[in-house]
């Protein structure tokens, strides 16, 4: 048998709600941290497109020690992102590691997409499991913007994450879906978010 989970937040996938890509929302975004984007050149983007203060506070919220980001010029003569921590030196991202890396990639896209509709693969993605958290308190907080996220995942640890960093006042916004395949049949199954909060907090069942 061979399965996969999605998550479904701030809901409309598989017609939960009976809609589609929300108004407005021509192109989806896929984040894919296994996939590393130059993030000079994305915080650029998004420093055009007017969200430079919104990801410094998307990223103070999860890391209160988050001084900013600066954006320097290299010996290459191309722009560098460097990150300050705590009040120390800010330090290049291209030097700090893949989990750094990919949440920052996170944090920064999900921002730039705002009240639209984002693709995530597999977050999880390089993260140490103590970082997990820091993700799924981002990705709650598009939730809280009005952005509705798909997500895929094989990590049981970033589901108990996500429904705690949602709250039971946005359980409801959560479904999980998974398919699976057994002797050439695929069948899908559907949680809500309070079905999985009990599985998982009260009975420690597995929902992948």
């Amino acid at each position: 048998m061979a399965s996969t989970t999605s998550f479904a937040v701030n809901n409309g996938f598989a017609g939960a709600n009976g809609a589609g890509l929300p108004a407005g929302v021509s192109a989806v975004p896929l984040i894919d941290p296994a996939l590393p984007v130059r993030l000079s050149g994305v915080y650029a983007d998004a420093v055009r497109a007017g969200n430079k203060a919104a990801i410094e506070e998307a990223m103070g919220k999860v890391l209160p020690e988050f001084g900013g980001f600066h954006a320097i010029e290299g010996f290459d003569g191309r722009l560098e992102l460097y990150m300050e921590l705590g009040g120390a030196r800010p330090v290049p991202l291209n030097m700090s590691g893949d989990g750094v890396i990919s949440f920052v990639q996170t944090v920064v896209q999900l921002v730039q997409v705002a009240g639209g509709l984002a693709l995530i693969e597999e977050p999880e993605v390089c993260q140490h499991p103590s970082a997990l958290r820091g993700t799924a308190q981002a990705i709650a907080q598009a939730v809280r913007r009005g952005t509705q996220v798909v997500l895929t995942t094989h990590s049981v640890e970033f589901i108990d994450h996500l429904v705690l960093a949602l709250g039971d006042a946005a359980i409801h916004e959560i479904s999980v879906h998974n398919l699976s395949r057994t002797d050439g049949v695929i069948v899908q199954g559907v949680l809500t978010g309070e079905q999985v909060r009990d599985a998982r907090m009260e009975f420690g069942v597995d929902p992948r």
